[in-house]
């Protein structure tokens, strides 16, 4: 989920787009019907099913589908993202039912106004068994609601960075962390 309002700006939104093309890259081994799925959603005012489970089975597929990705501007409307989000995690989507399942949400910012974000990550995390990790960037975040949406501990799932110039350091970091559980 790729927070793509208005106060992400459009350069830091071609940059996180840049950078999940590295995730997807170097800490994604595999990527097939069979192994990893992967679905790409960006919000604002609405969220956006970029690409689903079930739409890409291949790098290169995924890798035409983040460039295709358009920055929209607008609130940041994180409730939404997550209640899309839950609808996604399921079979008719693409999701393998004996799959893991992890969720990560870039933002910028704390949602524009919405009550319930809290309420929406809980149904994801405990009716999908979605593992949640965010990123926060910029000074902007607020940190009790990104603390809300994650999962435990928050330590190894709530990643900040100052801008999204450093979007690859954290997604390392991510990787790195996952490899070793694993």
């Amino acid at each position: 989920m790729l927070d793509k309002s208005g106060s992400m700006l459009r350069r830091h939104f071609r940059i996180l787009l840049r950078s999940m093309k590295f995730l997807v890259e170097k800490g994604i081994p595999d990527v097939s019907r069979d192994t990893t799925r992967i679905a790409m959603m960006t919000f604002a005012n609405y969220p956006t099913m970029e690409f689903d489970f079930d739409t890409c089975h291949d790098k290169e597929c995924i890798f035409r589908q983040i460039y295709e990705s358009r920055f929209e501007g607008g609130l940041t409307r994180m409730r939404s993202a997550l209640e899309e989000a839950r609808d996604v995690y399921q079979l008719p989507r693409g999701m393998r039912d004996c799959s893991r399942r992890v969720a990560l949400m870039i933002t910028d910012g704390s949602t524009s106004g919405e009550v319930g974000v809290e309420e929406a990550a809980n149904r994801l995390k405990s009716d999908r068994e979605v593992e949640m990790f965010v990123i926060g960037i910029s000074d902007l975040i607020n940190e009790s609601q990104l603390k809300m949406i994650v999962s435990y501990p928050v330590l190894t799932h709530l990643y900040y960075m100052p801008d999204s110039r450093q979007a690859r350091r954290v997604f390392k970091k991510i990787t790195t962390a996952k490899a070793k559980d694993e």
